[in-house]
């Protein structure tokens, strides 16, 4: 899960265009018409570096998040619960390490 986590933030880093302290994310490479199909599924890791600054920002904007309202129905025929999203990006933002 602490990978998935980096790739989110990576990711969500690279989108507002902040790229210095060092995460190790995994990256899925993307297939190419010549390689053979088990090279394409690789999964290899790099460090990305964001300073501390950079994260700080992240994780002010994230918890800035305006939310939707409630879905009107109590199952999943909506898409993601909000409830479940708001407490996962709780979650991220001050109990996971």
């Amino acid at each position: 899960m602490k990978g998935l986590k980096s790739l989110i933030i990576t990711a969500a880093l690279a989108a507002s265009g902040i790229a210095s302290t060092t995460a190790t994310v995994l990256a899925v490479e993307a297939p190419t018409a010549s390689a053979a199909p088990d090279e394409n599924a690789a999964i290899r890791p790099f460090t990305a570096h964001f300073s501390d600054a950079q994260l700080a920002d992240l994780k002010k904007r994230v918890s800035a998040t305006r939310w939707p309202d409630p879905e009107t129905v109590s199952d999943r025929s909506q898409g993601a619960q909000i409830a479940k999203l708001q407490a996962l990006v709780n979650y991220w933002g001050t109990g996971y390490d």
